[in-house]
């Protein structure tokens, strides 16, 4: 199979293949923050298929689009808009997913669950962005890890395909969208999630860097989504080669 390329270059195809944006000057401790991603083969821990938790009270308040309440929250809201330039500090990984020949969403997700850091240690969250649809096998794969790796990594579940972001979002360093952004815009709000854990949090930031991971199925590559989101990140190459 042969990774998906543009003029821009900026998706990748199989998992562990990763293009970074970065402008000059910016610290190169992100390097090390999205190595977790890198292709691996599936954990022996394996998924429980038969026990499907039902959703989460939680799962089901941020499915319901239960957002920011009140003036702290309408200034959260404010800024998760970044624009194109602020993508520049954020690691963009794409993968392939499905399929004969590449892993399933479900195994992909739990070997990136697998790399990240755990809860106690630098206080640092990911975010898992999934359609209605999806959501029964995002939570069984979540439960799986934390049964089997105990002190698992802090992650936090949004349903929907354009879910409203909770005002309580904070040190999430990591968005994995399970399900791809319907756009360049969607892409975008989602990208603000880690941008606003790295202005808020700068000391994490150092170690954490800040890494977008989304997965791909083979008959996206040629979709409008793709394409949109594949442009957005053409520009903000090109404004990263300008600095």
């Amino acid at each position: 199979r042969q990774p998906l390329t543009t003029k821009a270059s900026c998706c990748a195809a199989p998992a562990g293949d990763e293009h970074r944006l970065k402008r000059k000057g910016s610290s190169s401790s992100s390097s090390s923050s999205a190595s977790w991603a890198s292709t691996r083969a599936p954990s022996s821990s394996g998924l429980d298929s038969e026990s499907e938790p039902p959703p989460s009270v939680e799962a089901k308040r941020r499915r319901l689009g239960e957002g920011p309440r009140g003036a702290a929250g309408q200034q959260r809201q404010r800024r998760r808009q970044i624009g194109t330039r602020e993508l520049c500090s954020i690691a963009h990984q794409f993968g392939l997913v499905g399929g004969d020949f590449y892993d399933s969403k479900e195994t992909r997700l739990l070997q990136l669950l697998e790399r990240l850091p755990r809860a106690s240690v630098g206080g640092a969250r990911a975010v898992i962005v999934a359609e209605p649809a999806a959501e029964r096998e995002v939570l069984r794969v979540v439960a799986a890890h934390r049964k089997a790796a105990g002190d698992g990594p802090s992650v936090e579940v949004l349903i929907g395909r354009s879910p409203r972001l909770p005002e309580d979002l904070e040190r999430c360093f990591v968005v994995i969208s399970y399900c791809m952004p319907t756009s360049a815009e969607e892409y975008l709000r989602r990208a603000a999630i880690v941008r606003e854990a790295q202005l808020q949090h700068p000391d994490l930031a150092a170690s954490c860097g800040g890494v977008m991971y989304t997965m791909v199925q083979e008959r996206q590559l040629t979709g409008r989504a793709c394409g949109d989101i594949r442009a957005l990140l053409g520009r903000a190459r090109r404004i990263a080669k300008a600095d």
